[in-house]
Order: C-alpha cells, then sequence, then structure tokens
C-alpha cells in the first residue's frame, strides 16, 4: 500500500506558563522635559567616585534611568488606534458627536419627567392592556428608540389641553 497520507504527532503540555499581559513600557520622548532631565543630572553629577570602569559606567547608566523616569512620561497604549484603517476612524470622529448629542438628548427626556410614578402608572397600566390583548408577556428586550418614542407618545396624550400643559 501506498499513501502519500503522513500522519500529525502532537504534544499537549500541561505546565504552568506565564505570558506576559501588558507590553513593556516605553518612554513618550517627544513630551519630556528635558530642562527638568539637565536639572537632575546637574544635581547627581557630584558623586562620580568609582574606583573601576565597569562601576563608574554602572552609577551613570543608574543616574541616566532615574533622570528619565522623573523627567520623560510614558506612552499610553492604545491597542486598536494603529490597528483601524484611517477610513474607520474618521468615520468614528464623525459619528462621536451624534453619539454625544444623543445622550443629552436622553439626559433632558429623563430631567423632564415631571412625575415619574404618574408614569410608572400609565406604563404598567399599558403593559397589562398589552398583556390580555396578546396572550404573552412583555419579556423581550426594549430599544432605547422605543422607550424614547413611547415616552414621547405618552407626553403627547397627556398634553392634551389647548396650552399644551401636562394634565397629569
Amino acid at each position: 500500500m501506498t499513501s502519500d497520507h503522513f500522519p500529525i504527532e502532537a504534544c499537549i503540555n500541561f505546565d504552568y506558563s506565564v505570558i506576559p499581559k501588558t507590553q513593556p513600557k516605553k518612554l513618550n520622548y517627544k513630551k519630556a522635559n528635558w530642562l527638568l532631565f539637565r536639572e537632575i543630572l546637574k544635581g547627581q553629577n557630584s558623586g562620580l567616585n568609582s574606583a573601576s570602569f565597569d562601576e563608574l559606567n554602572e552609577e551613570i547608566t543608574q543616574k541616566l534611568i532615574s533622570a528619565a523616569h522623573k523627567s520623560i512620561p510614558y506612552q499610553t497604549n492604545r491597542i486598536f488606534k494603529t490597528s483601524l484603517p484611517p477610513n474607520i476612524v474618521k468615520l468614528m470622529k464623525k459619528r462621536l458627536p451624534s453619539l454625544v448629542n444623543f445622550s443629552k438628548k436622553l439626559l433632558i427626556l429623563n430631567n423632564d419627567l415631571i412625575n415619574p410614578q404618574k408614569y410608572r402608572e400609565i406604563i404598567d397600566y399599558n403593559l397589562e392592556f398589552f398583556n390580555k390583548e396578546n396572550q404573552c408577556k412583555f419579556d423581550e428586550p426594549v430599544s432605547t428608540k422605543e422607550i424614547t418614542s413611547a415616552i414621547k407618545r405618552l407626553k403627547e396624550e397627556a398634553s392634551s389641553g389647548p396650552d399644551q400643559i401636562h394634565n397629569l
């Protein structure tokens, strides 16, 4: 029998291995405070008294690192910013103001409720009527668009007077 099939061998390792979840922090040299960096190095410059070249090198390196940590901020890790195409980033920037406006309108709508208990009674009454008519329970999730339209409809029904003052 001749076959071109080659068996695949796999080995599963059940040992615990630590996977680093965060990337190492990088310094943001564009936002560095170089004047502070120089001042820190000038203040630390007086104590360079080492016998060997390696010790002197290690001491200077440690002083540079400590001055950098004090005067240079870290870069923020933005995971998805570089991976998204520019047209999607532009679209997100366009949509953000409309999302902010929607949330402001929703807050205004919630603040406009004069008597929340009365609105709750009206909603409960409508739910009972709906349950009787359709012989089912109203357990499905409701979108915010449906909620806002229901509140608008209730406000219009409540303001039946000629001067559009709520009669609740």
